[in-house]
């Protein structure tokens, strides 16, 4: 019985720490720890986000174009123990006690991880559909929040994401999905201008960009007949990319095997009947565009004849053409021979890059104290690496910035620059205006190294218990992080002379609506460990931080201030506003 017994609460206590380990699963964000580097030539299936899909493994490996800002000083301790001793160096001062005095040179081994850091505001691929999720997992962030809380989401838009099943136009949540949360960018670029970027992305895999997934998709019968209609990439459960899957380097080369044929003929054509014009050949029966990706009507071969272009538009959507000649009339059918699933599957390739980008925290200043008047210290010196940091979503959004800014920058005139009327930050760090929201992992690395510190001190001894002494050192260190791209984003988004917040408030200063633009950072906290470090005070109530200059100040203007400028009078947040003599002023 007893036996039994045991066997019952054993059984029960399996269950419940079976249940238990999967709630916490399923209501958890799943962590993504990056494998071994992935190449810019290489792939990996499964890949992790198609906002992030390889994260911590940059083309572009080496940390440039960053912006420093500073964060919480970083304080360490250490401590003095010296056994009883009573040197030449050592005074009676009473009784049985002797002070002695002590000179030394200390070092301090530095190894410090900063957990937790995570960078805020630009974008999230963590909160949502990943291929790391758990079966049925639904995002935490809703479209909403996703292009109101993110400037990657707002600019590329919530449609065309691998991770989502393809876009049903008889569905009303769709057709919603596409109107109001497609980004500035789709809205408001003509179909061709998108068109040229997204071949500009296929050209760039394999040199500055990964070849990742663009999109899974659903094969009709033999791949040959009907739609290839979209589908989700992973089914969840941290399982692998469907086999269907489709990368921006499968769009080159020839569209079919029937366009082939019919060029060949073409051109055997020509020679045979010498006395017919060939561009009456060409033109009206050859010449089928056979290239996965569509023809570009700039292109040599369509400036001065629409028609052809429009051939060669409708032969790319998989149809087979002819233009009659002298009343120039366009005739096409659907030709089942001719694959239209490369001109269906077109507009999930990005139209930039996902690549993360290296950045730093390193130790700028260090000095050291002690709250014992008996101690000081002087020659202080900090030899530490920096610790990297891998940013998500710049490198993204500077590119995508820059296409919307081709919608009203006038042609040769530059995109960035300095502006005016905008507040300088506090040299000393002390922050209380800062921005932050859950954001997508930074990786950190471990800050190593030494502190080097030259300590005089006098200890007091009883000559009767020969106590040793103690005396406790704290070590301040100046942190700083450098951040990729934060200086050109802001000016591409916020403050300089063409940025886009500028286009919807292309006044800023005394007699307009702001009068001056806050350089608001961003913040993440951090969990200092390691080295008996210590977690110092933030801002007021807060825990230790990491700041990313103007990245708040994007969160405030651009995704914020738009919007409410955007709304009906009296919906949205007030946009923050300044004295405009305490700002920068060209």
């Amino acid at each position: 019985m007893k036996h039994v017994l045991w066997k019952i609460i054993l059984s029960l206590f399996l269950f419940f720490s079976f249940t238990t380990s999967y709630l916490l699963l399923a209501t958890n964000t799943i962590a993504q720890v990056p494998k071994p580097y992935v190449k810019c030539n290489q792939s990996r299936n499964p890949e992790f986000q198609s906002t992030r899909p390889y994260q911590k493994s940059p083309c572009n490996k080496k940390i440039t174009e960053t912006a420093l800002f500073c964060g919480n000083r970083l304080i360490l301790s250490d401590e003095i123990i010296k056994p009883y001793d009573t040197g030449p160096d050592c005074k009676r001062v009473g009784g049985n006690k002797y002070k002695c005095s002590y000179k030394e040179r200390k070092v301090k081994e530095l190894a410090i991880d900063l957990s937790n850091a995570e960078f805020p505001i630009m974008g999230n691929s963590e909160l949502v559909m990943n291929s790391q999720q758990i079966k049925g997992y639904i995002d935490e962030l809703d479209d909403p929040a996703k292009v109101n809380e993110y400037v990657s989401w707002y600019l590329s838009g919530v449609p065309y994401k691998p991770e989502y099943d393809g876009l049903d136009v008889s569905n009303i949540e769709d057709v919603d999905q596409l109107i109001n949360y497609s980004g500035p960018i789709n809205k408001l670029l003509p179909w061709e201008i998108l068109a040229s970027k997204r071949i500009e992305t296929i050209n760039r895999v394999r040199k500055d960009r990964h070849n990742q997934i663009a999109v899974c998709a659903q094969e009709s019968i033999l791949g040959l007949f009907g739609n290839t209609n979209p589908r989700e990439c992973y089914p969840g459960g941290k399982k692998k990319a469907r086999k269907d899957v489709y990368r921006p380097s499968r769009w080159n080369g020839n569209l079919s095997f029937w366009n082939s044929a019919i060029n060949t003929l073409v051109n055997a054509f020509t020679l045979i009947l010498p006395n017919v014009p060939k561009e009456i050949i060409r033109n009206s029966i050859g010449n089928h565009w056979n290239e996965k990706t569509p023809p570009l009507s700039w292109d040599d071969e369509f400036r001065d004849n629409s028609k052809l272009y429009q051939k060669a538009y409708n032969e790319w959507r998989g149809k087979s053409c002819i233009l009659v000649p002298v009343v120039d009339f366009l005739i096409c059918i659907d030709n089942p021979l001719v694959l239209n699933k490369w001109s269906n599957l077109f507009p999930y390739i990005p139209l930039s890059s996902t690549e993360d980008r290296k950045g730093e925290v390193f130790v700028s200043s260090g000095s050291a104290g002690s709250n014992d008047s008996d101690v000081i210290i002087t020659d202080v010196e900090v030899d530490a690496e920096s610790a990297k940091l891998w940013f998500a979503h710049t490198e993204e959004s500077a590119e995508l910035a820059s296409i919307l800014q081709s919608t009203f920058v006038p042609q040769g005139n530059p995109s960035t620059g300095v502006g005016s009327y905008i507040s300088e930050y506090d040299k000393d760090c002390y922050l209380l205006n800062v921005r932050s929201n859950p954001g997508d992992d930074l990786f950190p690395g471990e800050i190593l190294g030494t502190v080097e510190y030259t300590v005089q001190y006098k200890c007091t001894f009883d000559q009767r218990t020969k106590k040793s002494c103690k005396k406790d050192i704290g070590i301040s260190l100046g942190v700083k992080t450098k951040t990729p791209k934060a200086d050109e984003l802001w000016e591409r988004l916020v403050a300089g002379p063409s940025g886009i917040f500028k286009r919807i408030f292309p006044k800023v200063g005394e007699g307009s609506a702001i009068l001056g633009i806050l350089d608001i950072p961003a913040a993440t906290n951090v969990t200092y460990t390691g080295a008996k470090a210590v977690n110092p005070a933030g801002r007021e109530g807060e825990d230790a931080e990491l700041f990313f200059p103007h990245i708040g100040g994007i969160h405030e203007y651009f995704l914020k201030g738009i919007q409410t400028a955007l709304r009906p009078k009296g919906y949205g947040e007030p946009i923050l506003s300044g004295d405009p003599t305490q700002f920068l002023v060209d």
